[in-house]
């Protein structure tokens, strides 16, 4: 109880700007005026007719201070650098016009200084607002020319530039023990325009607040807090503390707080059939639904949730929501029932080693959070870039993956030092606020393929096509893509298995004839583990995605040709596809152009990329309507695959605030205090009804308008689905009838044989009632 107040007091401290003592200094004097002065300044205007002078509050003047010894060194010795006390209010003189002084009422600046402290950039960046509508956002480098006093030249500007002409900053602080009292005077010159000269008071030692709320599920006990020498693998120059989540972030430049709200969610939510596990649906539908902070506007908070599984498996240990509503990034899960959770083989202390990577997982995926793309893709040629970035595969950040540093974890762990990189850090502190604030700026922006970095002689080639005679497609179809990544050099590769079947890696792009290149984004990032492979020359592998939508809605829409195009991230190439031209032809009827302006919609995007929804009623509606009504259109096959895998298996609804589902029949309700877990039971006869007319119905058109790839994945799943309600012989059958299929449309001997095979070992799992087999 007693460390609990002292952390309390420290932090309280910190947070009002007296002392840092969130991280250890290799000097801290003693003298009181030579604390830091980092951190957020605000000053306001207001209409006046004329330049008043200057009238500064009074400041405390200071005992001279003497200069440390050599031996003293350290950050701080240099802040001491040819010190000068603390001006008499007659030393603070307007060294020009203050521009603005003439605008318009409500006009304000804010400036962010970031000279000491930790980790400390040496840059000062600066948002000025006038009126109503202007904005910009400015950033400068900075060189200290005494204790107190630094200049540097402004290279980023974002807004209405005319707000700043000038080009050089000169910024001198006034320091104090006390918070209230310290002073900044940023002076702005050149640039062919008049000196300006603004005074500012200090906000805070921080540059953004933000509010964290961490939910686990019941049995789950969250990874927040590890001691940095618990393993021995550690660099020599982190300290032995207690470090959590949210000092990572106030390290980072934020003043975190944690929400009251944290609930512990009960472990019998379930997906049917005694598995635990999380699908994209339901992760999706708890976070929009039931975190207390959710709301339809970007805001400075964050929803972390700790769960056991994704229906994904093994593999998958963190995951960031995307697309929520019109509001992205608000939110991370993290998997412990996941590869994070393996105790490695040989370790010398292999429990804290398990949870360093838990506790890196959590801080990787809330950067993601904030728009922090990975360490190797900052200069992606598709992916977002503020400012020119850096790829750097060695870079020893929470935003790259331990495995893909040179060497591996244990090199990785051996000099990681528990923070950003200093381009990242630059990014959260002084990157315009929209671009790093949740729910605000969207994940990653539309660029081109002209940057891509590929090989002048390949070493493997991307091919789209779909599965069919010609790629012509029906109005209002969503158009399913295979994507065949080939080794075609004369040696074996090192590959990923795996690096195709999510869009961690992909950019996909389509153009309509005559219109721009839109980007289909992913609704979902995931931190999938690696599946090491040896790709032989000739070999192949194949994944299939949806292009038609994405998280932004629909890309292919209205009649007419398209392009269709990728870019696979092989992380030191590029490796750009064929473009693939197909033509979508006008609506049959009118039936299809009035259930078009429901159908093209985010929600139903949102539905057919998970699988269907128990939240979002109204898309789901509209499907059973074309499943219905529109048989003969490719779109009633994507819909009575969504009814049957949303009917195929006890759906759980996570109610964190005891809220009454008055629209849900036949729900169990699994009450602990306020918390709740209504779970919608199976409709097992409708299942098999929708899952009929999707795959089984006409089997052959169903390959060709799901592709080779993602058919075999539906059928397996459905074979094993019957197998767990107790149809082994129905799930058999069904591989059957996949086999003689594929059996006549794989064109390749080495492939067919490849396939064929493993169609009989899921046959033999099947029979033997060995469903965790087959599904892994």
């Amino acid at each position: 109880m007693h460390e609990r107040d002292d952390m309390n007091l420290d932090e309280t401290m910190m947070d009002e700007g007296a002392i840092d003592l969130d991280l250890p200094q290799p000097y801290r004097p003693l003298w009181p005026w030579n604390n830091r002065v980092s951190g957020t300044y605000t000053s306001q205007s207001t209409i006046i007719l004329r330049n008043p002078p200057v009238v500064p509050q009074p400041i405390p003047i200071p005992i001279p201070q003497p200069r440390p010894s050599a031996r003293q060194g350290g950050r701080d010795a240099t802040m001491m650098d040819d010190l000068d006390p603390m001006p008499l209010d007659d030393d603070i003189v307007d060294t020009g016009v203050d521009e603005l002084s003439l605008i318009p009422l409500f006009s304000s600046e804010t400036v962010r200084l970031d000279v000491d402290g930790t980790d400390p950039q040496q840059v000062i960046s600066g948002e000025i607002r006038r009126g109503l509508r202007q904005r910009l956002h400015w950033i400068a480098n900075l060189r200290r020319r005494s204790t107190s006093t630094w200049t540097g030249r402004v290279w980023y500007r974002n807004g209405t530039g005319s707000l700043l002409p000038q080009t050089t900053v000169t910024v001198r602080a006034y320091r104090s023990f006390f918070p209230h009292q310290r002073r900044l005077r940023v002076t702005f010159s050149g640039g062919g325009a008049l000196t300006r000269t603004r005074d500012f008071r200090f906000h805070s030692s921080y540059f953004h607040d933000v509010e964290f709320e961490f939910d686990h599920e019941d049995g789950i006990a969250p990874v927040t807090t590890i001691q940095t020498h618990a393993h021995p693998n550690h660099p020599a120059t982190v300290p032995s503390q207690n470090l959590s989540i949210e000092t990572v972030y106030r390290r980072s430049g934020f003043r975190v707080t944690r929400s009251a709200g944290e609930n512990a969610v009960p472990s019998s939510l379930s997906l049917g059939n005694g598995d635990p596990r999380w699908d994209d649906n339901e992760m999706h539908d708890a976070m929009q639904t039931y975190w207390s902070r959710f709301a339809n506007t970007a805001q400075w908070a964050l929803w972390v949730f700790f769960a056991k599984q994704h229906i994904q498996g093994h593999s998958l240990g963190g995951i960031m929501y995307d697309d929520i509503g019109p509001n992205h990034r608000q939110g991370t899960a993290i998997f412990y029932d996941s590869f994070i959770s393996d105790l490695p083989a040989g370790d010398p202390n292999p429990a804290a080693s398990v949870a360093r990577l838990k506790f890196w997982t959590a801080v990787h995926e809330t950067g993601h959070g904030f728009n922090l793309a990975h360490s190797w893709q900052k200069d992606h040629p598709f992916g977002p870039s503020w400012i020119p970035l850096t790829n750097d595969d060695a870079a020893l950040s929470f935003m790259n993956y331990p495995f893909r540093y040179p060497g591996g974890e244990g090199p990785f762990f051996a000099n990681f030092e528990y923070r950003f990189t200093n381009q990242e850090l630059l990014f959260l502190r002084h990157a315009p606020e929209r671009f790093v604030e949740p729910g605000n700026a969207d994940w990653f922006q539309n660029h081109g393929f002209d940057n891509a970095a590929t090989e002048a002689a390949p070493r493997f080639r991307l091919h789209l096509r779909l599965n069919r005679d010609t790629n012509v497609c029906q109005f209002l179809e969503p158009v399913r893509v295979e994507f065949k990544l080939e080794n075609v050099s004369s040696t074996a590769q090192t590959i990923d298995a795996g690096i195709l079947d999510t869009k961690e890696h992909l950019t996909i792009c389509t153009m309509r004839q005559g219109d721009r290149a839109r980007q289909v984004y992913p609704l979902a990032q995931v931190c999938p583990r690696p599946r090491m492979m040896l790709l032989e020359p000739g070999q192949s592998i194949y994944a299939t995605h949806d292009v038609s939508f994405g998280r932004d809605g629909w890309t292919i829409t209205d009649q007419g040709r398209y392009v269709v195009q990728a870019c696979l991230d092989l992380g030191d190439l590029d490796v750009v596809s064929n473009p693939l031209m197909l033509t979508v032809l006008p609506a049959n009827n009118r039936e299809e152009m009035v259930l078009a302006q429901d159908i093209f919609s985010t929600d139903m995007a949102r539905v057919l990329t998970f699988g269907g929804s128990r939240v979002l009623e109204a898309p789901m509606d509209t499907l059973r309507q074309v499943a219905d009504q529109l048989r003969g259109n490719p779109l009633a096959l994507h819909a009575n695959l969504c009814l049957g895998r949303i009917a195929m298996r006890n759906y759980k609804l996570l109610d964190l605030k005891d809220t009454t589902h008055t629209d849900i029949k036949s729900v169990t309700d699994r009450a602990v205090g306020k918390k709740s877990v209504k779970v919608v039971d199976a409709d097992i006869e409708a299942a098999r009804k929708h899952l009929d007319l999707a795959l089984t119905a006409d089997m052959a058109r169903s390959a060709d308008l799901l592709a080779n790839v993602s058919l075999h994945e539906e059928i397996d799943r459905t074979s094993i689905w019957l197998a767990e309600i107790g149809d082994n012989k129905g799930a058999v059958a069904l591989q059957d009838q996949l086999g003689k299929l594929l059996k006549t449309r794989i064109e390749t001997k080495t492939v067919q044989t490849r396939v064929l095979a493993e169609i009989d070992g899921m046959k033999d799992a099947l029979k033997g009632g060995k469903t965790r087999a087959a599904r892994n």
